[in-house]
């Protein structure tokens, strides 16, 4: 099965799941309220960071698998013992995730009114359920990733999309509360694993699994090296709840809902990137020693040139129909002015992708959990500050800054591995209008903000700024999409 079919379905299930989210979104901003809401996204983002608490087994398992494949004793051992792992650290996962999620957030009346306890309580219990159940579910997309089995699984991640459309969908029509739409989540959750599990042996593409399988040996071996990716997913994946958190504590519940209705689009429309050409990490884990480099010039830098072209047509060329999206259909015209500030965030993690992806999969996640811990510092404390001495968002801001500093030691740091040109090599990859694209959505968001221009201005000045810096790569905007579709190869 051909890379471009593997982007392709990737790319198609990351799209479906983008949309059916966003309208999910709608649906539960109507039944809820702003507040309600705001209650629900401050619960879910609990559960969110809970489900990357895997101590980077989930890439570690992808790697192994994919290493072990051709061996059926081997791939039966790294899959038993990494399913025990997921069933019993999950569990424990799970019991820390419902005391956190009682005591700091369900518990604490600035962010949950009294009327809402019993409600938040259950519905907090529900989401736990909900964790459990996908967090096992990554077992064995792990599994089905590390044997190439990108078409596969996408498949069945479709039909779960679908269902949690459904679950937002009947919460709205038969107006249950958010613990109602717990109980509907819970139950698309557990028909994907249901899924994943009698799909896969029905159709053998799992390996055998049994409790005999379990070594510790193999245990040993994953676990190395999952540790250190962990630092670096769980620190990157806690940026959202402590925002949410800041957010919520230092203004209010509501501006939790606008500044996740930013998030949802600033990080669907670089996710599609991530998602579409994720199949970088399995090939970065196989480099051999002494072939960094010309792995960095054969597939780093034109993916972190396809990656600047992204961002610039998400985050200014498509940005008016943003601007329409949040004024008229989710009715908050306020989320536009953080998705700007979100999206110089984005505009960067696209370019800096590829470079992360390297530096995972040969084992420098000791060095990116360091970049990533930068990135959480920074975003806290500007966004504090900036609620202390304004009580505004604008501090979100400085999360662009952090992003902007990890990146540049990122690329100091795979200079030093690979002995290549920092400079000549961002310049390659189009770094200039990197550098131009930002300052024009930081300006952008200076003249929202102080001026009052409407958002759509905004938008519109934004699409002419595009056109004059990318207005030469309308071709090479085809060729992504091209070599996304092209069957083959």
């Amino acid at each position: 099965m051909s890379e471009r079919r593997d982007n392709i379905w990737l790319a198609g299930h990351y799209i479906l799941t983008m949309v059916t989210s966003l309208i999910a979104l709608k649906f539960n901003i109507m039944n809820f309220g702003s507040d309600i809401f705001g209650v629900w996204v401050l619960l879910s983002s609990i559960w969110g960071l809970s489900n990357v608490l895997d101590l980077g087994f989930g890439l570690a398992l992808i790697r192994a698998v994919s290493k072990n494949k051709s061996e059926e004793t081997s791939l039966k051992q790294v899959a038993s013992t990494g399913l025990a792992f997921f069933l019993l650290f999950g569990l424990v996962i799970l019991v820390a995730g419902l005391l956190v999620g009682n005591y700091y957030y369900v518990g604490d009346s600035s962010l949950v009114g009294k009327e809402l306890y019993t409600s938040a309580f259950t519905a907090n219990i529900l989401l736990g359920v909900f964790f459990y159940l996908n967090y096992i579910s990554t077992f064995f997309r792990s599994v089905y990733e590390g044997l190439g089995l990108f078409v596969f699984y996408s498949k069945i991640a479709i039909i779960y999309s679908v269902l949690t459309l459904s679950a937002a969908v009947v919460s709205w029509i038969f107006h249950f509360d958010i613990q109602g739409l717990a109980l509907l989540m819970v139950i698309a959750a557990l028909l994907q694993l249901i899924l994943l599990v009698t799909v896969g042996f029905v159709a053998k593409k799992l390996p055998a699994l049994s409790p005999s399988g379990f070594k510790t040996s193999v245990f040993k071996e994953l676990f190395a090296f999952s540790i250190s990716v962990q630092g670096a997913t769980v620190i990157g994946t806690a940026i959202d709840p402590v925002v949410k958190y800041l957010i919520g504590s230092g203004l209010s519940v509501a501006y939790v809902g606008y500044y996740d209705i930013a998030k949802r689009f600033a990080q669907a429309s670089s996710g599609l990137f991530f998602a579409a050409f994720r199949t970088i990490y399995p090939k970065a884990s196989r480099i051999v020693p002494g072939e960094e480099k010309a792995f960095l010039i054969s597939e780093c830098l034109p993916l972190s040139r396809k990656g600047i072209l992204t961002g610039g047509l998400f985050f200014m060329g498509a940005s008016p129909v943003f601007a329409v999206i949040f004024i008229f259909f989710y009715d908050s015209p306020l989320s536009f002015n953080i998705f700007l500030l979100l999206a110089m965030v984005e505009s960067v993690n696209l370019f800096g992708y590829s470079y992360y992806s390297m530096l995972m999969g040969i084992g420098k996640a000791n060095f990116l959990a360091l970049m990533q811990l930068i990135n959480l510092t920074g975003v806290s404390f500007f966004l504090w500050l900036g609620i202390k001495l304004t009580g505004s968002y604008a501090g979100i801001g400085g999360y662009a800054l952090t992003v902007v500093i990890a990146n540049i030691l990122i690329l100091l740091y795979t200079r030093k591995l690979t002995a290549a040109s920092g400079i000549a090599f961002f310049k390659a990859a189009g770094g200039l209008r990197l550098v131009l694209q930002f300052f024009a959505i930081s300006t952008a968001f200076l003249v929202l903000q102080s001026t009052g221009v409407e958002p759509l201005f905004i938008g519109g000045g934004l699409f002419g700024a595009w056109l004059l810096i990318y207005g030469t790569e309308i071709r090479s905007y085809s060729g992504i999409v091209a070599n996304l579709i092209k069957r083959g190869g």
